[in-house]
């Protein structure tokens, strides 16, 4: 008898209800997790290379979104004036960048306007 598994790929729209929604201020708790960080984008900043959504203006708490110029077709036009003070929720695995909590947005279906 052979034992068949059957792996069902869910995307992150299905995944999303079933995830802790916790602050962008105490993203630094959850680094290597899956989760979805609230929050209103405060400043942002877009390079060749990247564009940045930060959750902070300034201070000690930090939280940003990264999406990467190979990505930038998948979303808006100028994501930083679309998402610029907007409430979302971000949807991903919380890394470390330059010592600060961070997620990778490579698709829009990451990122949830609010408001």
């Amino acid at each position: 008898m052979n034992l068949i598994t059957i792996v069902f790929l869910l995307p992150i729209a299905d995944v999303y209800c079933a995830q802790q929604i916790i602050p962008w201020d105490n993203a630094d708790a959850y680094y290597g997790q899956f989760v979805i960080v609230e929050g209103t984008i405060a400043v942002t900043y877009c390079s060749g290379e990247a564009c940045f959504l930060n959750f902070h203006s300034t201070g000690d708490r930090y939280f940003t979104a990264v999406i990467f110029r190979s990505d930038f077709h998948k979303f808006p036009h100028q994501p930083e004036q679309y998402y610029n003070g907007k409430k979302v929720h971000v949807t991903g695995f919380v890394k470390q960048s330059g010592g600060k909590p961070a997620i990778i947005l490579n698709d829009p279906s990451q990122i949830k306007i609010l408001q």
